[in-house]
């Protein structure tokens, strides 16, 4: 599932999301509205939607990497989508590795 896939919030879409360690990014259509990263990526993407209610999409992409280059990854994510939008979202939330 690379981040250039969106998928839809549907259960199906979720199933399918793997519970290992990566990184993903919520979309509301097409505008970017939060970048996170994981240990477990279905249930930060499940937890992710209920604190965004308003995200209608998301991507994700599985790295077998460290924990610091999870957070190296999450914070490059974010500053890709600062540079798309100019405020809004979700920038403090912490990384689970």
């Amino acid at each position: 599932m690379p981040l250039d896939e969106l998928h839809p919030f549907n259960d199906a879409e979720i199933a399918n999301i793997p519970a290992k360690r990566g990184v993903y990014v919520l979309y509301q259509l097409q505008n970017p509205l939060d970048a996170n990263g994981s240990g477990n990526l279905r249930k930060a993407v499940i937890r992710a939607k209920a604190g965004l209610p308003n995200a209608t999409h998301f991507a994700v992409e599985l790295l077998d990497v460290s924990a610091s280059e999870l957070r190296a990854r999450v914070r490059k994510l974010r500053q890709e989508m600062t540079q798309v939008r100019s405020a809004g979202g979700r920038r403090d939330a912490k990384v689970r590795a």
